[in-house]
């Protein structure tokens, strides 16, 4: 290749990288950091939401746009720093606004109805729940919740997680049905 043709390969490479890549990656996943004052949480997005944990009890919010029943997924609980044999346990609460305070928020997952859902690591799921039979009270490394929510309603998710800071990255994919 001669000199010209090199710079003229890079450069459309470069011209590619800032004007095509970055519409791919932005609508890929949103970035959020859960607070633990639920008046400051973050409002996850319909679609695939980040979310990063540095204390226990932390929230992040949702809001519907139009009523409906919205399918929530959450899914890929990891300890920070990711460690590859990580065993850790976690509670994700749905909770809503009543009468001035938060009340827990019933919904429709695998095993049947509750407020809460099991979460754990991939490891520990493999390794100790895989071939069990689903249940409301089961650690799964993937939950999902059926929640029907009224137009402009907030749903609040409350994570607890088994280690002593609380650290922890999980992803919340939101879908309208």
């Amino acid at each position: 290749m001669n000199q010209k043709r090199w710079i003229r390969f890079f450069l459309l490479g470069m011209l590619f990288s800032f004007l095509v890549l970055p519409e791919y990656t932005e609508a890929a996943t949103k970035r959020l950091r859960a607070r633990q004052d639920y008046t400051m949480a973050p409002a996850l997005q319909l679609g695939k939401n980040r979310v990063k944990q540095t204390a226990n009890d932390s929230y992040v919010g949702f809001t519907a746009p139009v009523g409906g029943i919205y399918l929530m997924t959450v899914y890929s609980v990891k300890t920070l720093p990711i460690t590859a044999k990580d065993v850790n346990y976690g509670l994700l609460f749905f909770k809503r606004m009543r009468g001035g305070e938060l009340k827990p928020r019933t919904t429709i997952t695998q095993g049947g109805k509750s407020d809460c859902l099991y979460l754990t690591t991939a490891y520990a799921y493999r390794k100790y729940y895989k071939n069990k039979k689903v249940t409301l009270k089961q650690y799964r490394s993937k939950r999902t919740a059926r929640l029907p929510i009224d137009r402009k309603q907030t749903i609040y998710l409350q994570m607890y997680y088994t280690t002593d800071s609380g650290n922890c990255v999980y992803y919340v994919n939101i879908e309208k049905l």
